[in-house]
């Protein structure tokens, strides 16, 4: 998703996520990606660097806690501004921000070879998770994860994983910190 546009935007001077740098990130940071991703998409490389397309290419079960409004993503790489009220064009941005996050997060939960498990509070969090913040559908990520650990201990050729998800709506989470008002 393009970087926030409207008013108050701001400067980001962290790692541009826009699609155009990707390739510079591949050198400048020497990254290490799964050889068979490299080869399927070896005009497009960058491509192996976002786990919307590199997910199936994970040779293990993963277990994914992702705010649905990441806070240091919108405010320090995609250029949202840091207001005390959200105006209605920064919630629209954070909309479909979230949109595009639940999108790739239930690929994620379904695609071979290893779905994931996931737990995901719409929160506008980057690594505020804690035992027993945020609650979603009952339950904190470490009860998530426990049940994700569990599934795929147990063995078996399609464990059901869960799909811990809020689906109330932008920052609509009772459980969360949001630091501004909507």
């Amino acid at each position: 998703m393009d970087p926030y546009q409207g008013p108050g935007a701001t400067k980001s001077f962290l790692a541009n996520f826009e699609k155009s740098a990707w390739p510079g990130h591949i050198d400048l940071w020497g990254s290490a990606m799964d050889e068979e991703c490299r080869r399927a998409n070896a005009a497009d490389l960058a491509t192996c660097m976002v786990a919307n397309s590199s997910h199936p290419y994970m040779p293990a079960p993963v277990f994914i806690t992702e705010s649905l409004t990441d806070k240091v993503v919108l405010l320090y790489h995609d250029s949202m501004p840091n207001l005390p009220q959200w105006d209605s064009a920064t919630l629209d941005y954070m909309s479909r921000w979230q949109y595009n996050m639940t999108v790739g997060l239930k690929r994620a939960a379904t695609q071979a070879p290893y779905p994931a498990g996931v737990f995901t509070a719409s929160c506008f969090i980057h690594t505020g998770f804690t035992f027993n913040t945020p609650i979603v559908q009952g339950m904190s990520f470490y009860q998530a994860a426990a049940q994700w650990y569990y599934a795929i201990s147990a063995g078996g050729p399609n464990p059901t994983l869960p799909f811990v998800a809020d689906t109330c709506g932008v920052l609509c989470n009772p459980t969360c910190p949001h630091y501004a008002t909507q």
